[in-house]
């Protein structure tokens, strides 16, 4: 509940309705007490939270707060100047009732304003990591007009009661608002909102196998020349404009069958002729970690119609992808396509 501090003189008078405070209510038990706090309301504000259910298994499930006859709203709530009479009637679980009054007099001066975020509208708000959020405040003033409004953290862009909040890398923040009023008194009210920013899915990368350039002072007959440098993780931006080596892929591993003419099922055995960067790892893989992920092995075996490459990746995450080709020859020179050739 919202307290200020304010000179007041209170004088207290109880009423209890329903059943008499601590009696029994018929078959129902004991009506509930409710308790004004008195620091509270000299200070102008309405607090009920001593009020308290007598019977063991019961609780409070409605306030219902009144001033000089009016039901008001006691959130934020803030007595004006003058004589008044508080009443706060409490209903617990049993649906038994008590009330009890406070007369207070507020005395005249300059009173503090009210801040108060009227949206997002949730008190916690999940966003994604960089995402820009629109928040919008307000603040009250009894005795005088709203001046200026400031916001933290310093990720809040703009003044005023209109702002953006770009959300953090990970993590929660508070986003809070105080305000001024024309005679320099602060808010002191809590003003928050809790942004909490969502964990990212995380996504598989993509393997992609580029056949290397093919001229005659590169290139053996029946060689195949590819590399894995173009693949790439998709948990990251602009992939295309980076790297091989900060593109998060961690290794590549590559499987190579050679067909001929009989059919895919008449397989020939392949040699591997040289690795730049790693070691071989079984029959028919080739696998590289650390920074050597732009990798060109070469693979080389009989001069057959065409030959079946997979390759799989991994990005730093432990994540996988998987990608076919069928490579074949024009002239001295290999060619990857898609297997649906």
């Amino acid at each position: 509940m919202v307290k200020y501090s304010l000179i007041a003189l209170a004088a207290a008078t109880v009423l209890f309705t329903g059943c008499d405070q601590g009696e029994c209510c018929g078959a129902g038990g004991v009506a509930p007490t409710a308790v004004i706090a008195s620091a509270a309301l000299a200070a102008g504000t309405l607090d009920g939270t001593g009020s308290k259910d007598n019977n063991d298994d019961g609780r409070i499930v409605k306030e219902e707060w009144s001033v000089d006859g009016t039901v008001v709203d006691p959130t934020n709530y803030v007595l004006a100047a003058g004589t008044h009479t508080v009443c706060l009637t409490v209903t617990d679980n049993d649906d038994l009732t008590n009330q009890t009054c406070q007369d207070v007099t507020i005395a005249a001066g300059n009173r503090a304003p009210t801040a108060a975020i009227t949206a997002p509208t949730a008190a916690t708000i999940t966003c994604d990591a960089g995402e820009v959020v629109q928040f919008t405040g307000s603040g009250t003033d009894s005795d005088g007009e709203i001046s200026s409004y400031a916001w933290t953290p310093a990720s809040v862009s703009g003044s005023g009661a209109n702002v953006t909040y770009t959300c953090p890398a990970s993590g929660s923040q508070q986003v809070c608002l105080t305000v001024t009023d024309n005679d320099n008194a602060i808010s002191t009210n809590s003003a928050c909102k809790t942004v909490t920013v969502n964990t990212p899915t995380e996504l598989a990368p993509t393997a992609v196998i580029t056949a290397l350039e093919c001229s005659a002072d590169n290139i053996v007959q029946g060689e195949i020349r590819v590399t894995c440098g173009e693949s790439y993780d998709n948990d990251d931006v602009n992939q295309s404009s980076v790297s091989a080596t900060d593109k998060n892929i961690t290794r590549c591993e590559w499987s190579i069958t050679a067909v001929d003419d009989d059919g895919p099922n008449d397989v020939h055995p392949v040699t591997f002729v040289s690795f730049p960067d790693g070691t071989k790892n079984g029959d028919g893989f080739y696998n590289v970690s650390g920074e050597s992920n732009a990798t060109e092995p070469k693979f080389i075996g009989e001069q057959l119609d065409y030959k079946i490459i997979t390759l799989k990746v991994f990005d730093n995450d432990g994540n996988t992808n998987e990608v076919t080709k069928y490579h074949y020859y024009e002239g001295s020179c290999g060619v990857l396509e898609d297997v649906e050739r």
